[in-house]
């Protein structure tokens, strides 16, 4: 899972933490802080099956029913990962589930 702190969309430099459910307390570090992930009250979400260059596609279309239904965004977006892009042979089999915290008007 990834949670995507930047604002808007940007090729570099990119706010962006990685986070890996854990099943039990452990301690953090100067690298890694282990925290509960809050919950998203409300959120508009997209399941995109594809290869990641053309995910762009997905988030527009997420941004688009958020905008034309009255929404806006209240946090960070969050990319949930189904399967392993590393171990799917073809990258058209990439699941990712797109969510946007938001919140009415």
């Amino acid at each position: 899972m990834l949670i995507l702190h930047d604002g808007e969309y940007k090729e570099s430099d990119v706010d962006v933490e990685a986070a890996v459910p854990i099943g039990k307390k452990i301690s953090g570090s100067d690298r890694v802080k282990v925290y509960e992930l809050p919950a998203i009250e409300q959120a508009a979400s997209v399941v995109y099956k594809g290869a990641y260059d053309h995910i762009n596609e997905a988030y527009n279309a997420l941004m688009t029913w958020i905008e034309s239904n009255g929404y806006q965004i209240a946090g960070p977006d969050r990319e949930i990962y189904f399967n392993d892009p590393s171990k799917t042979k073809n990258p058209a089999d990439n699941i990712t589930e797109i969510q946007f915290p938001v919140k009415k008007g």
